[in-house]
C-alpha cells in the first residue's frame, strides 16, 4: 500500500521522550558518556554506532563559542514558560520562532537530516515591545510583525538592512544586525477586551490582514459611543516600506473561524461560524472583493458539517476547505466543483496542515498522533525508517513520550522544488506545548522527480495497484489550475490499464478516467485544444480494447464522445461480422452524419476564406464573430456530461446555500444546491431494443444521454454543477 517513509527527530536532550532501542527511525539527544542499563537498552551501543555512522548528532557538542548542550537547554526552559506563538522556515536549513515574550530563536539544521547545528537565541526585541504577551507574529526577511491580545496595535520592525533568504551558510544573526526600525501602528478592532488577533500576509502586493474571533452574542464593555471601527474584526493593511497604512475595515455577520488572503486573487476568504449544536455545526464561507478603500462580500455558501467543529484549514489555492469534525470526520469543500465529501479520520483531529503543493495534508490530533490524506481524502500510511516493514495508517508519536504533551501546530519548510533536498526529503516542524520541538523528516526516493506532487501519488497508487485511489485523486483536479497534472495523470492510469486485459473493474477505471476530459465538471476551450490529440489517441486505443472485447454498447458511447467517422465504420464492420444488424445500421448512419457535417464545415471554410478576401476589399463589412469558431471546436472534441463517467461516493449529503451580494440590491439571492443521484445506465437488452424503424431514436437515445446535466440560472448567468 502506499506510504510515506519518515523519520522523526526530537530536538531535546531532557527526560521526558523514551525511544525503544529498536526503533532505528526516531533520534534525541542524549548525555555525553550516559550509562545505562544493559537489560534495559539491549542494543544501546549498536544503535549508537548505527546513529553515528549516518551523520546524526548523539551526543551534543558544548564548546565554546557555540556550547550547543547548553543553548539548547536554555531554549527548553523558555520553551516551558512561554508559548511559541509563530514559527517560520527562512530557508530550507534556517528555522526562527518567536516566544509569546519577545524572544527570537534561530536553528540552523543540516541539509540531508533535521539535526541541529547552531541554536541562537536573540533577545532584541525584548524592551521594546507595546504589550506583555504577544498573540501573533509575522516573521520576514524585511520585517517583523507582531500582534497584541488586549490591545487594537501592531508593533512594526522594519529591517533598514537586508540579509540573504537564499543564504544556506553557517552563519546566523540576530535582529540587530540588520539595524531594525521600530513602530507603532493603532489599528480598527476591540480595544476593550481580550482577542486573539491572528495575522495573513500576502507577499507580492504587500498586503496584511488581521482578524480575530468576536461573538455577536457575547456582551461588551458599556460604552456611550460604540463605533464601528471598535467592532471591526477584519482589518487590511497595506505595507508601503517602513510605514502600515489601513485601507479596509469591516465587522463579519458571524463569529470568525478563519480569514485568509488569497495569493493569486484580490480576494480575502474567510469561515463563520453560523451556528453550533450537539449534532451539527453550520458554518459560511464568505468571500471579500479587495477594492481600492474598501472590501465588498460578493458572495457566501452556508454548509452544514455533521458534528461540532474542532478545526479547519484553507487549501493553498484557496478553492478548498477541509473542516475536522469532533467525531473524527474530515470534510472537503470544493468551491469549483461546488460538492462536499468526507471521511472517517481514525483520530479527532485538532490541527490540519497542507502541503505547500497542496497534494496531500497532514491532520493531527492533541496529542500529536499524525494521520496524512491526500486531496481525494485517501488516506496515506506512514513508515518509519528501519530494517523492518512496519506501515502504518497513524503515527503515533505521544507514544515516545512519558509524559502527557499537547500539540500545538507544525510548519512546512517550504523551499524550491528544483532543489535536490526538496525533489528526496521535506522537513515538517511539529510544536508541542511547553516543549520539545520535533521534526519530521520526509523521504520521497531517488527515483522520484515531483516530491509530494499529485502526480507523484498517482504514480505510486498505480505502482501498488491501487486504481481507485488513483482515479478518485485525478478526478479531484481541475482542469483550470492543474492542467499538465490532469493530463498526466489521465495518460499514466490509461496507459497502464491498456496494457493489461480488459474485465468490468478496469473498463470502468477507464472510463473514469477519460472522463476527466470528455466529461468533465469544469474546463475551457484552451484546454480542449491544447491536450484533445494526445487524449484522443488514447481514446482511440481504448475504443477498439472494447471492440476486441465486443463490448460494442460501450465502444458506441465512446465513439459518439470522440466524434470520429472511422470509428464508427469500424464499429459498423465489426457488428456485421457479430452479426449485430441493428447496430451495423446505427454505426453507418452516424458515419454518414459526420461526413455530411465534414463537408459542410468545409464548405464553410471556404466561404470564409472568401469573405476574408472581401474584407479587406471593403473594411467597412463587420466581421463575422467567433461563436462558429467555437461550435466547429465544440463539434470536433464534444464535451459531454455523464455522470455515469465521474464516479465519487461521499459518506453524507450535506446542503449546500450560494449566496450572491450585490451594491445594487438588499436582498441576497438564494439557491439550494443538492446532490445529483440520477445516471445514465445503458440497457442491459440491447439487442432486442433495436429495430430499423428505431435507428434515428436510437442516435437520439445514445447522445442525449451524455448530456444529462442540471442547469441551473443564477443571476441570469448559466451555471452548471455536478454532483458526484
Amino acid at each position: 500500500m502506499t506510504g510515506c517513509v519518515a523519520e522523526l527527530f526530537f530536538w531535546t536532550v531532557g527526560s521526558n521522550v523514551y525511544i525503544p532501542d529498536n526503533i532505528t527511525g526516531c533520534h534525541v539527544y542524549h548525555e555525553k558518556d550516559e550509562r545505562v542499563s544493559r537489560a534495559e537498552h539491549p542494543y544501546w551501543h549498536e544503535k549508537q554506532m548505527y546513529t553515528e555512522s549516518r551523520d546524526i548528532t548523539w551526543s551534543l557538542r558544548n564548546k565554546r563559542p557555540d556550547k550547543l548542550r547548553d543553548t539548547l537547554k536554555e531554549v527548553e526552559i523558555l520553551l516551558s514558560q512561554y508559548k511559541c506563538v509563530k514559527a517560520s522556515w527562512k530557508n530550507k536549513v534556517v528555522l526562527q520562532i518567536i516566544l509569546s515574550n519577545g524572544y527570537v530563536i534561530t536553528y540552523l539544521v543540516k541539509q540531508n537530516v533535521a539535526d541541529i547545528e547552531k541554536v541562537l537565541i536573540d533577545k532584541s526585541l525584548c524592551g521594546k515591545l507595546s504589550g506583555e504577551f504577544i498573540s501573533d507574529a509575522l516573521l520576514t526577511n524585511s520585517f517583523i510583525i507582531l500582534s497584541y491580545p488586549n490591545l487594537a496595535k501592531l508593533d512594526y520592525v522594519y529591517f533598514q538592512k537586508r540579509g540573504n533568504a537564499g543564504d544556506v551558510g553557517k552563519k546566523i544573526e540576530k535582529v540587530s544586525a540588520f539595524d531594525p526600525k521600530f513602530g507603532h501602528f493603532q489599528i480598527p478592532g476591540p480595544s476593550t477586551r481580550r482577542v486573539n488577533r491572528h495575522l495573513s500576509y500576502c507577499s507580492d502586493r504587500n498586503l496584511l490582514l488581521v482578524w480575530c474571533s468576536i461573538n455577536p452574542k457575547d456582551g461588551c464593555p458599556w460604552s456611550p459611543l460604540v463605533s464601528d471601527c471598535e467592532q471591526a474584526n477584519l482589518v487590511l493593511l497595506s505595507i508601503n516600506g517602513p510605514r502600515l497604512e489601513v485601507i479596509s475595515h469591516v465587522k463579519t455577520e458571524y463569529n470568525l473561524l478563519n480569514a485568509t488572503l488569497s495569493q493569486k486573487t484580490q480576494q480575502i476568504i474567510t469561515v463563520e461560524l453560523v451556528s453550533s449544536r450537539s449534532e451539527e455545526t453550520t458554518v459560511e464561507r464568505g468571500t471579500y472583493e479587495i477594492l481600492k478603500t474598501k472590501l465588498q462580500q460578493s458572495r457566501s455558501i452556508s454548509m452544514t458539517l455533521p458534528s461540532l467543529f474542532t478545526c479547519l484549514s484553507v487549501h493553498p489555492s484557496t478553492n478548498r476547505l477541509l473542516f475536522g469534525c469532533q467525531d473524527g470526520t474530515l470534510v472537503m469543500f470544493d468551491e469549483t466543483f461546488m460538492t462536499m465529501h468526507s471521511t472517517q479520520a481514525s483520530l479527532v483531529p485538532v490541527n490540519i496542515k497542507w502541503h505547500s503543493n497542496g497534494a496531500v495534508a497532514f491532520v493531527v490530533s492533541a496529542s500529536g498522533n499524525i494521520q496524512l490524506f491526500d486531496l481525494a481524502l485517501n488516506h496515506l500510511n506512514f513508515q518509519l525508517l528501519g530494517d523492518q516493514f512496519s506501515s502504518e495508517k497513524v503515527l503515533k508519536t505521544d507514544m515516545f513520550f512519558k509524559k502527557t504533551v499537547f500539540f500545538e501546530d507544525m510548519q512546512w519548510n517550504d523551499c524550491d522544488n528544483d532543489t535536490e533536498l526538496s525533489r528526496n526529503s521535506q522537513f515538517l516542524l511539529l510544536i508541542f506545548n511547553k516543549g520539545p520541538l520535533a521534526v519530521l523528516q520526509l523521504y520521497f526516493g531517488l527515483m522520484s522527480q515531483e516530491g509530494l506532487s499529485v502526480l507523484e501519488l498517482i504514480k505510486e497508487y498505480i505502482k501498488h495497484q491501487q486504481l481507485y485511489e488513483a482515479t478518485n485523486l485525478l478526478c479531484s483536479l481541475h482542469w483550470e489550475s492543474d492542467g499538465p497534472s490532469c493530463y498526466a495523470g489521465i495518460s499514466a492510469i490509461a496507459n497502464y490499464l491498456l496494457r493489461l486485459p480488459l474485465n468490468a473493474e478496469r473498463e470502468s477505471y477507464l472510463e473514469k478516467t477519460l472522463g476527466m476530459f470528455y466529461s468533465p465538471v469544469k474546463t475551457s476551450i484552451a484546454n480542449i485544444l491544447e491536450y484533445r490529440d494526445p487524449i484522443c489517441r488514447l481514446a482511440r486505443r481504448f475504443f477498439h480494447l472494447l471492440l476486441r472485447y465486443s463490448r460494442f454498447e460501450k465502444a458506441f458511447l465512446l465513439a459518439v464522445d470522440i466524434g470520429s467517422e472511422d470509428l464508427f465504420m469500424d464499429l459498423h464492420y465489426t457488428a456485421v461480422d457479430h452479426n449485430e444488424t441493428s447496430l451495423a445500421e446505427v454505426s453507418k448512419k452516424k458515419a454518414e452524419e459526420i461526413q455530411e457535417l465534414c463537408i459542410n464545415s468545409s464548405e464553410e471554410e471556404s466561404s470564409e476564406s472568401d469573405y476574408h478576401s472581401d474584407y479587406y476589399q471593403n473594411p467597412l463589412q463587420s466581421y463575422p464573430s467567433n461563436s462558429d469558431l467555437v461550435e466547429k471546436v465544440m463539434h470536433h472534441q464534444k464535451i459531454k456530461k455523464s455522470p455515469s463517467l465521474q464516479e465519487r461516493c461521499p459518506s453524507r449529503v450535506p446542503k449546500l446555500r450560494l449566496r450572491h451580494r450585490t451594491e445594487n440590491t438588499d436582498k441576497d439571492s438564494t439557491v439550494d444546491y443538492f446532490h445529483s443521484t440520477t445516471s445514465y445506465q445503458p440497457s442491459e437488452n440491447y439487442h432486442d431494443a433495436i429495430g430499423k424503424e428505431l435507428v434515428n431514436e436510437l442516435i437520439q437515445d445514445y447522445t442525449d444521454a451524455l448530456l444529462d446535466k442540471p442547469t441551473i440560472d443564477v443571476d441570469g448567468s448559466s451555471h452548471v454543477f455536478t454532483y458526484l
